[in-house]
């Protein structure tokens, strides 16, 4: 990849994406004194994430999302942000509910069971060992 060097490692100038949990939650501080790998593996959720920090840029901090400046934004999604210096929490919120709206009025009038017909025979899937629900 030619990126020695620039990861793989927690120093300045290198490339690091990092998720530091919070040790005193009730989710895990037991096991946590036991075994934190397995305490953050099997028992972590996203309540317990405290700060985020990517590629040396700290996204979340003390359980809440911080405003990405729109120089940081990836061109591929410069259709998705306005014309502020920063994109908060609040504006995506608004962008997904805006979406959340526009797919379901797309939905109306679709006739799922139809269209779940026209896939189990385009697939030539065997009707009698489906299961109905899972």
């Amino acid at each position: 990849m030619g990126m020695a060097g620039e990861i793989g490692q927690i120093k300045v100038e290198a490339k690091a994406d990092l998720v530091i949990f919070d040790r005193k939650s009730p989710s895990r501080f037991v096991a946590a004194q036991e075994d934190p790998v397995s305490a953050v593996v099997l028992y972590s959720s996203e309540r317990d994430v405290e700060t985020v920090i990517v590629d040396g840029v700290v996204r979340k901090e003390g359980e809440t999302l911080l405003p990405v400046l729109i120089a940081d934004v990836p061109t591929s999604a410069l259709n998705f942000t306005s014309s502020k210096q920063q994109l908060e929490w609040i504006d995506v919120m608004t962008k997904v509910l805006g979406s959340r709206t526009r797919i379901k009025a797309k939905a109306q009038g679709i006739d799922f069971n139809a269209a779940e017909e026209s896939v189990i025979d385009a697939f030539h899937m065997n009707r009698i060992v489906m299961k109905e629900k899972i």
